[in-house]
């Protein structure tokens, strides 16, 4: 089964991804940057989806830059889903190392079908 990490503080959108792809994939959830190192610093996954607004002293895009300079997530998708909706938080983003940037809410079928053809190339 594929693997995936999601980093997301928010209780509910937590439960909506375990919803979406909890038969797809193993899950690991994580709402800080503390956390997923302390529990997930060097297991392998398939594909990432990230915040921006995080808990603890590391933002998504601080992440996002961090998964680029680290070997193991060479060639992992990165998909940040955020409510931040500003041009300069996508600029950010993409410019961090994103592979795709999408705004809250999201349609639950947008959102597979981007998992979907993210993980074909």
């Amino acid at each position: 089964m594929k693997k995936m990490l999601i980093i997301e503080d928010d209780e509910l959108t937590q439960k909506i991804y375990k919803r979406l792809f909890r038969n797809e994939f193993e899950l690991d959830f994580a709402i800080s940057s503390e956390e997923y190192h302390n529990k997930y610093d060097s297991k392998k996954y398939d594909i990432v989806i990230i915040d921006i607004s995080l808990k603890g002293t590391k933002n998504g895009i601080e992440m996002i830059k961090d998964f680029k300079n680290n070997p193991l997530f060479e060639g992992i998708p990165l998909l940040c889903i955020t409510a931040h909706a500003l041009i300069v938080d996508k600029v950010n983003a993409l410019n961090a190392g994103a592979d795709i940037y999408l705004t809250k809410p999201i349609d639950n079928n947008v959102l597979r079908n981007t998992v979907a053809s993210l993980l074909k190339k």
